[in-house]
């Protein structure tokens, strides 16, 4: 059976083995991670500004419903947080596949970004 949970402050380290290690501050995020006995499967966070992102699916877990737990679930805690707008970012024509069937629409914004250190 599969779990998926919000993982508290002091579980956070558990992050930084899953996928690409990124453990983002616990004051300014929620980690949503699913999870058997064995192993975890999946990972979404909300981070501030309140964003969806790094959203993972352990290859033997996907094609099913997971990631739309593990979204709705992530929307559900950011919610009872009061916030009432959360974005996601797409790379990539398949994430924007993704996030479109999740219910997001696409938003009239660009994003800029500059490169600080080499």
């Amino acid at each position: 059976m599969i779990k998926v949970r919000r993982l508290d402050e002091q579980e956070y380290p558990l992050l930084s083995g899953i996928e690409d290690g990124f453990v983002p501050p616990p004051r300014e995020s929620i980690a949503i991670i699913a999870e058997n006995t064995s192993k975890v499967g999946g990972r979404v966070l909300g981070v501030r500004p309140w964003h969806l992102e790094r959203i993972w699916i352990d290859k033997p877990w996907r094609n099913g419903i997971l990631m739309q737990r593990l979204v709705s679930a992530a929307e559900l805690e950011l919610c009872a947080m009061g916030v009432s707008t959360v974005m996601a970012y797409a790379k990539d024509a398949e994430m924007e596949d993704f996030i479109h069937r999740l219910g997001y629409i696409r938003v009239p914004v660009t994003v800029w970004g500059k490169q600080l250190c080499r």
